[in-house]
């Protein structure tokens, strides 16, 4: 059948039904058209709520804290307490870390998108003398820093975690 003769059948089809039914009186057809428009604003206010929703959690779960101008004191290294009355502590500006390792005084550079985050490998510091336990942990934080893939805020404590999902550091909110 060409598309003519379907449209022609189509027609004669609603004409016939029409002709059947008996012709509504005002008030019925009032009342029937304010329902199809009440359902069809129930269902568009059903969808604007629901893009409303997802968007809203679509946002607040890609949302990070930012790191920049925040100030940071190791609390553990390797799910290791860092030795006793040594400091070590991880500041962040705009593109740059600074701190103290517990011993020296460290700077460079990061790179951080959303939850991502990588440290520069120009990492340098001052270079003064520690004793071997305390070269140790700073080795170790340093070599946290270079793992580091991702970071993650929970209740004012910062975790740096690697690609496999290890928390290497955490840090909790310094004052200095």
């Amino acid at each position: 059948m060409s598309t003519m003769m379907i449209n022609i059948v189509f027609f004669l089809t609603i004409f016939h039904v029409n002709l059947i039914m008996e012709p509504m009186p005002s008030n019925e057809r009032h009342k029937c058209e304010t329902l199809i428009l009440e359902k069809k604003m129930k269902k568009r206010l059903i969808a604007i709520f629901m893009i409303l929703t997802l968007t809203a959690l679509l946002t607040a779960c890609s949302t990070q804290a930012s790191l920049i101008d925040t100030k940071w004191k190791l609390t553990s290294l390797a799910g290791k307490a860092p030795l006793a009355d040594v400091n070590v502590t991880l500041n962040f500006s705009k593109d740059a870390i600074g701190g103290n390792d517990g011993c020296n005084v460290y700077g460079g550079s990061y790179k951080s998108v959303k939850d991502k985050i990588s440290f520069g490998n120009d990492i340098f510091s001052t270079m003064m003398y520690c004793t071997d336990e305390i070269a140790v942990q700073y080795q170790a934080f340093y070599d946290a820093l270079k793992q580091t893939t991702t970071y993650k805020i929970t209740d004012g404590n910062l975790s740096l975690i690697d690609a496999k999902g290890t928390v290497l550091a955490e840090f909790a909110v310094s004052q200095n």
